[in-house]
């Protein structure tokens, strides 16, 4: 009985970290076509954000929700990746799921972020080739291709690791 038990959270912990850890290591990697040009988000300051603009940079997209708590959890830990590693060509894009502006207003106001906010839109998403929950995180390489994508809390050091990765790519 034990083993099993074991066996089966060896299973849970491979499939949750599986995709961020093969992602530091370059494993598993998506190698696609550069994203379309019309990616595009709206930033909760209502200018366009579009990820054809960012090219040339690594990218973290990572969905979220104010009523999300592991999305909660890992936002100081990207926005310290976005403060240490901005001037090296990493942008961190917060991508809120959330429906109520009021209710993102009042949550980002209440913190000290630094990265980018952008309201998720159902053309991006598509493009992107879809999300299944929050938090869902997506790396985009400098060329703009989607290269990792991963759901659930997202472990900092494994994300570090796959930015330095992307980073020293050509």
């Amino acid at each position: 009985m034990e083993r099993g038990v074991w066996t089966v959270l060896l299973v849970l912990l491979a499939y949750r970290f599986g995709p961020q850890v093969g992602a530091a290591l370059g494993t598993g990697a998506r190698d696609g076509a550069p994203l379309a040009e019309e990616v595009t988000f709206t930033s909760i300051g209502g200018e366009p954000i579009r990820l054809a603009d960012l090219r040339g940079k690594v990218v973290v997209l990572n969905f979220w929700a104010t009523w999300c708590w592991p999305c909660k959890v890992e936002m100081p830990a990207l926005d310290r990746l976005y403060r240490d590693r901005q001037a090296d060509g990493v942008e961190v894009l917060a991508v809120t799921t959330d429906g109520n502006p009021t209710l993102v207003q009042e949550y980002l106001a209440q913190r000290d972020f630094t990265f980018p906010v952008a309201w998720s839109n159902a053309r991006a998403v598509r493009s992107l080739g879809g999300i299944r929950g929050t938090p869902t995180t997506i790396l985009i390489d400098q060329q703009g291709r989607v290269r990792h994508q991963w759901f659930g809390i997202t472990a900092p050091l494994t994300l570090r690791a796959a930015v330095g990765r992307l980073l020293r790519e050509t």
